[in-house]
């Protein structure tokens, strides 16, 4: 009686529910940090972020580009909602897009400055990004690409091209 009641009592133990929190899913696009400072730059002041573009497991990932340059970009969090903030520029020509195949990935790194973008966020016309949470996101990631067609291509679902959110001071 004893022996069967043990043997309950070791069942019993291994139904209870874990402390262990699930595993977090880790963002489409991983950050090099949580968190930037605005440092002092050759042209004023600067910021770089390094984001790293991680394509989904059963798909490929088309990057529109101009000579290898792409357009990622900041959102800042207004509220509940997420504002573009930022946008690299780049030259205006069509290269072969940046293919990332099945899980695989491509790095891109943000350099912010004074002129090597558009701030869009705060208005008006500010040229320098406001202390706040940010993501990155990457515009021009396509799930197929066709140079003859406009748009070139379906985008990657926004939720499969953002970084999680860090803070910018």
């Amino acid at each position: 009686m004893r022996a069967a009641a043990l043997s309950l009592l070791v069942l019993l133990a291994g139904c209870t529910s874990s402390d262990e929190a699930p595993p977090v899913r880790e963002a489409p696009i991983r950050t090099d940090r949580s968190a930037y400072t605005v440092g002092s730059g050759q042209f004023g002041p600067e910021l770089k972020i390094v984001s790293t573009l991680r394509a989904p497991a059963d798909r490929a990932v088309y990057v529109v580009n101009c000579n290898g340059a792409i357009s990622p970009g900041l959102q800042r969090r207004a509220g509940d909602t997420w504002v573009d903030a930022w946008i690299a520029a780049t030259d205006a020509c069509l290269s072969a897009p940046i293919v990332i195949p099945p899980g695989g990935t491509h790095t891109a790194e943000l350099l912010i400055r004074p002129g090597a973008g558009a701030v869009l966020y705060p208005r008006p016309n500010n040229d320098t990004l406001e202390p706040g949470t940010y993501r990155v996101v990457w515009h021009g990631a396509l799930t197929s690409f066709d140079a003859n067609t406009r748009p070139f291509g379906p985008d990657l679902p926004l939720e499969q091209r953002v970084s999680a959110p860090f803070t910018i001071d």
